[in-house]
């Protein structure tokens, strides 16, 4: 929800979610970004267990999904 209020979702909103950025968005501060962007490389670090997991797992999508994630969030804090 972080790059959606920041004006990045990734594709279509689902309602619900579209309706808590409208009424919540502007409540989201840039250090808020920071520490999303911050807690997305912490997960996929490698002192990450999770991204262990989804390494063993054989999952590439996670780690992509992860990384554009980030990405977007990166783009909100220029």
């Amino acid at each position: 929800m972080t790059s959606a209020s920041q004006g990045n979702p990734l594709g279509e909103l689902p309602e619900s979610v579209a309706d808590w950025v409208t009424a919540h968005g502007l409540e989201i501060t840039v250090e808020d970004v920071e520490m999303a962007v911050e807690a997305g490389e912490r997960v996929a670090g490698e002192k990450s267990e999770l991204a262990e997991l989804w390494v063993d797992a054989d999952e590439p999508e996670w780690r992509e999904s992860l990384d554009d994630l980030t990405e977007r969030l990166r783009v909100a804090l220029r």
